[in-house]
C-alpha cells in the first residue's frame, strides 16, 4: 500500500483574480473604517501590495507615509490644508515676470512690461539679473564643494514613481492634486532617507555607509559561500547596493515591479530594514551565476540584475531572511 501523495496544483488565471478581487475587498474594508487599523493594514499590504484600483494603492501610501491620519473624517481637512500650503509655496516662490504691471497696457494694447523691456525698474530686467546671480551662487557652490546635503541626479527616480501613482489614480481629486500631493509625499520620504545623501552621515549609523555594511554582514550571515565568492573578487557593495539602496530599487526593476516593492517598504514600520532583506535576497536569488561568473560577468549581472530574477520568489526570501533574522 503506498503512502498519500498531495495533488499540488499550480495557479490558473482564474485563481489569480479571484484572490486579487479577495484582497481588494479586504483593503476597500480597512479604508472604510472610521480610524483606519494601521496594523491590519500594513500586513495585507506588506504580504499582497497595494492593487491600483479604486484608489488603493494612492490611499494606502499616504497613510504609510504619515500624509494622511488614521481618522478617516480628518482626509478632507487635511489634504485642504496641504494642497493650499501647496499653492501658497508655488505663488512664493515661483515668480512671473510682468505679473504687478498685467493690467496696465497701452493705448495701442501693449503690455507696459515684456522681456524686452529697456526700463532698468522692468520686472524682467529684475528677474534676468536674479537668474544671472543664481547661476554665480551656483557656481560658488560647487567650487567650494558644499556637501552637507547633496541632491543625487537619481532623486527623479523617487519621485518619479509617487507621481505615477497620483496622477493615474482613478479618483479625479486625487488626479487633479497629484502634483500637490506628490511634493508632500516625496517630502515625508525624503525626511527619512535623507541620511542616506548627506555626505558627512556617510559613515554613522544612519548613513549610506552604514547600510551597506548591514547588507555585507546579513549576506556572511544567511549564505558565506556567496559572500565570499563577491569578496573574492573585490565587487565591492558601493558598486551595485549604493544604487539600490538610495533609490530604494527604483532603477533595477520596471515600473510595474517598483510599485509592488515599494508596497511592501512602505507597509512595513521598519521598512528599510526591509529594504536590506531584500537586497539580500535579490543577491541570493542570483547564486549560481555569481559563484560560476568571473568579475566582469558579476559585475554586469548585479548592474542589470532585474532580468535574471522573479520578483516574487525574492519577496519572499526577503520575508522569510527577515524572520531568520529576528529568531537569530
Amino acid at each position: 500500500m503506498t503512502g498519500y501523495q498531495p495533488v499540488y496544483r499550480s495557479r490558473t488565471y482564474d485563481d489569480v483574480i479571484s484572490t486579487g478581487a479577495v484582497i481588494l475587498q479586504e483593503l476597500e474594508a480597512l479604508l472604510e473604517k472610521d480610524v483606519i487599523d494601521l496594523k491590519a493594514l500594513r500586513k495585507s499590504c506588506f504580504m499582497s501590495g497595494c492593487p491600483h484600483e479604486k484608489s488603493i494603492r494612492s490611499r494606502c501610501w499616504k497613510i504609510f507615509l504619515n500624509y494622511l491620519p488614521l481618522e478617516r473624517k480628518k482626509w478632507k481637512t487635511e489634504l485642504q490644508k496641504q494642497r493650499n500650503l501647496y499653492k501658497q509655496y508655488l505663488q512664493e516662490m515661483i515668480v512671473l515676470p510682468g505679473k504687478k504691471m498685467k493690467s496696465k497696457e497701452l493705448s495701442s494694447g501693449e503690455l507696459c512690461d515684456h522681456p524686452l523691456n529697456p526700463n532698468p525698474d522692468s520686472e524682467w530686467s529684475e528677474t534676468f539679473r536674479d537668474n544671472e546671480m543664481l547661476v554665480q551662487i551656483d557656481k560658488d557652490c560647487r567650487k567650494q564643494k558644499l556637501t552637507s546635503f547633496e541632491i543625487s541626479q537619481g532623486m527623479n527616480e523617487i519621485l518619479g514613481p509617487i507621481y505615477y501613482t497620483l496622477a493615474s489614480d482613478s479618483d479625479q481629486d486625487c488626479r487633479e492634486f497629484a502634483e500637490a500631493d506628490s511634493f508632500f509625499l516625496f517630502t515625508c520620504l525624503m525626511g527619512e532617507t535623507r541620511d542616506f545623501f548627506i555626505k558627512t552621515l556617510d559613515d554613522s549609523a544612519c548613513g549610506i555607509v552604514s547600510q551597506m555594511a548591514k547588507l555585507t554582514k546579513l549576506l556572511e550571515k544567511m549564505d558565506k559561500p556567496l559572500w565570499q565568492r563577491i569578496a573574492d573578487q573585490g565587487i565591492k557593495p558601493q558598486f551595485y547596493a549604493f544604487r539600490w539602496i538610495t533609490l530604494l530599487l527604483s532603477q533595477e526593476f520596471h515600473l510595474p515591479d517598483v510599485l509592488r516593492i515599494w508596497d511592501s517598504l512602505f507597509s512595513d514600520a521598519n521598512r528599510f530594514d526591509f529594504l536590506i532583506f531584500l537586497c539580500c535576497a535579490m543577491l541570493m536569488s542570483v547564486r549560481t551565476q555569481v559563484l560560476n561568473n568571473d568579475f566582469p560577468n558579476n559585475m554586469k549581472l548585479l548592474q542589470r540584475i532585474e532580468s535574471s530574477i522573479d520578483l516574487q520568489r525574492v519577496l519572499s526570501k526577503a520575508r522569510e531572511l527577515s524572520q531568520l533574522a529576528s529568531i537569530r
